[in-house]
């Protein structure tokens, strides 16, 4: 997961538009303000990507944790890190899960409750199941996402390295294309393994390892 994880925040910070597009949609009227980086003490409460969005006058953070496989277990700590954040930032704060891949879970937590005979709490958070929008992905809409696309297939099927590095050679800046591209080469060493990557980039192998988000992470996975 943990390099899932990096691919996610990776892309998160080269593409926040494309995020809030998934979130509220290309009409949306919520807009991309900035990128924080709040410093919380406790590691295990530390947020690395949080989008500082504007809804008219009012600004809100929106704080988005991906997530492999559905964890009860970790959202009263998605929860916590939200409330840590809005501490911090001193604006309203909302936390989205965004589940990667379908498997066979049949259920995505989104909240939970703690109950005491007739006493309860209760904790919803926004979630998104990122399947879903495979269509959206796959007609250049939310083109960014492409790296993801292997993650929601039980088992994908190589050829999409193919539609992944289409739809990518469309991002028209040159330098984040280069870091998508290697971000999507990550994704795939997880589902493919290395030799398939090896075989589908060996064009952009050369290019991609001095990409400046990604260097190291490249260099580390093709060892």
């Amino acid at each position: 997961m943990q390099d899932i994880d990096r691919a996610f925040k990776t892309i998160l910070a080269l593409t926040p538009n494309c995020f809030l597009d998934l979130l509220f949609g290309r009409k949306r009227k919520i807009h991309f303000k900035e990128i924080a980086d709040p410093q919380i003490n406790l590691p295990e409460l530390r947020g690395d990507k949080v989008l500082l969005v504007k809804d008219k006058r009012k600004t809100y953070a929106v704080f988005l944790e991906a997530m492999l496989h559905p964890k009860q277990s970790e959202l009263p700590v998605f929860a916590l890190k939200a409330l840590g954040m809005q501490y911090l930032l001193k604006v309203p704060t909302l936390v989205t899960i965004v589940y990667l891949e379908k498997k066979k879970h049949a259920v995505f937590p989104e909240g939970y409750e703690i109950r005491l005979g007739a006493l309860s709490n209760q904790i919803r958070l926004a979630s998104v199941l990122l399947w879903e929008y495979e269509a959206r992905i796959l007609s250049g809409e939310l083109k960014e996402l492409a790296p993801f696309l292997p993650l929601f297939h039980m088992k994908p099927d190589p050829h999409l390295i193919l539609a992944q590095k289409e739809l990518l050679q469309r991002v028209p800046d040159p330098n984040v294309r280069a870091d998508l591209l290697a971000t999507a080469m990550i994704v795939d060493i997880r589902s493919f393994g290395v030799e398939v990557v090896r075989t589908h980039f060996q064009k952009e192998i050369h290019m991609l390892k001095r990409t400046s988000i990604v260097e190291d992470w490249l260099k580390e996975s093709f060892q």
